[in-house]
């Protein structure tokens, strides 16, 4: 496993509860963002948004030097493509559209 890959991994499994919304709406927790991510079962306070923008940001330039090592080690291209799109429309939703992921 690529250490771009190994990266997006942990960041998505240290935050379980920002999930892609299932193809049928879940009556219970309703998407908050248009993109259907959600956060369950309650919407962030403004601390924790914050906090989630600068971590994402940070996730952000971690990511370009884990892809870069990537490259260096002969492990080029190996960024799982449902990963790419789950971190980029977290970005979107943040207001963070122009990181590279």
């Amino acid at each position: 496993m690529c250490t771009y890959s190994m990266v997006a991994d942990d960041f998505i499994k240290r935050h379980p509860t920002l999930t892609p919304q299932t193809p049928q709406p879940d009556p219970v927790f309703p998407p908050i963002f248009p993109s259907g991510l959600r956060i369950m079962p309650t919407s962030p306070s403004r601390e924790e948004f914050e906090a989630l923008k600068e971590e994402v940001k940070e996730l952000s330039n971690l990511l370009k030097a884990a892809r870069e090592f990537d490259e260096k080690t002969n492990q080029k291209d190996c960024e799982d493509a449902h990963k790419v799109k789950l971190l980029k429309d977290l970005a979107k939703e943040l207001g963070l559209e122009n990181l590279e992921f």
